[in-house]
């Protein structure tokens, strides 16, 4: 007889926007960016569940469908303390959604346990900087609102990273940021299962480094597009240099080409031999 638990379903919605299914059927939204994206594939109506959401920052290509979406399932809201209030009144959100967190402290859901740890955004360029932000520069030609700039502001000042703990033990992380050495000492220091790792603006050597220090048995990248969009590299052909490097190094780890939009479980099982 063989036996099965099955810890968590995933699926890529597109950018860094991920959708995760909890055994008991709620969901957890990461970085909500659907209906505005122009990379994308399903619309805000396809969402199952986002009866949580976990911001990693507050860039547009990752909150512009907060909004909508939070509305719509009553969500809980992860979002950093410095850019919480400036997310509730960008659209206009009831405090009791809002949980402003905290690096390294722990929040405590009915559902799972979610831990935070400090990040810093990657090296975007001199753009990126308050005097050029509040001109617009470059979000208002990506169509970010004028009225949302000073949340984009917030995004490029504060960052949180996320670790998900199941009720079963089933861990999984959310990373962002750049490789940097001191990203790659503070996720050494935490045991997953599974990781969402941005993999651009970092090259594939720099992601090998990464995900060989979080070490989890699978990794699903995000914001994957921007090699295409940005660093002139095919997609598909990144995620196998990196598949390759973590091959080399560390036969444990598995990094996924997720279908966009297609769900998949991640179980553990035992099978009778």
């Amino acid at each position: 007889m063989n036996y099965t638990v099955n810890n968590i379903q995933i699926r890529w919605v597109n950018d860094a926007c991920y959708e995760l299914k909890l055994p008991n059927g709620k969901g957890i939204l990461v970085d909500p960016f659907v209906n505005h994206s122009t990379n994308r594939q399903l619309a805000n109506e396809d969402i199952e569940g986002a009866h949580y959401m976990l911001v990693s920052h507050t860039h547009y290509d990752h909150t512009m469908d907060i909004g909508e979406l939070s509305e719509k399932f009553d969500s809980e809201i992860f979002v950093g303390r410095e850019s919480a209030l400036c997310l509730a009144e960008t659209f206009d959100i009831p405090s009791y959604r809002i949980t402003p967190v905290y690096p390294n402290e722990t929040y405590y859901t009915d559902d799972f346990r979610l831990d935070t740890f400090w990040a810093k955004h990657i090296k975007l360029g001199t753009f990126d900087k308050p005097s050029a932000i509040k001109e617009g520069a470059p979000f208002k030609a990506a169509g970010v609102p004028e009225d949302q700039l000073p949340l984009n502001l917030h995004g490029s000042y504060e960052y949180s990273n996320f670790i998900i703990t199941l009720k079963n033990g089933f861990r999984i992380m959310v990373w962002g940021g750049g490789v940097t050495t001191d990203a790659l000492e503070r996720v050494k220091k935490y045991d997953v299962d599974a990781a969402i790792v941005q993999f651009p603006r970092n090259t594939p050597d720099q992601i090998v480094r990464m995900c060989n220090a979080i070490h989890p048995q699978l990794v699903f990248p995000h914001h994957h597009e921007v090699f295409e969009e940005i660093m002139n590299m095919d997609m598909n052909d990144a995620i196998r240099q990196v598949q390759e490097g973590v091959a080399e190094t560390n036969p444990y780890t598995t990094i996924v080409n997720p279908v966009k939009g297609r769900w998949y479980q991640i179980s553990t099982s035992a099978v009778l031999l």
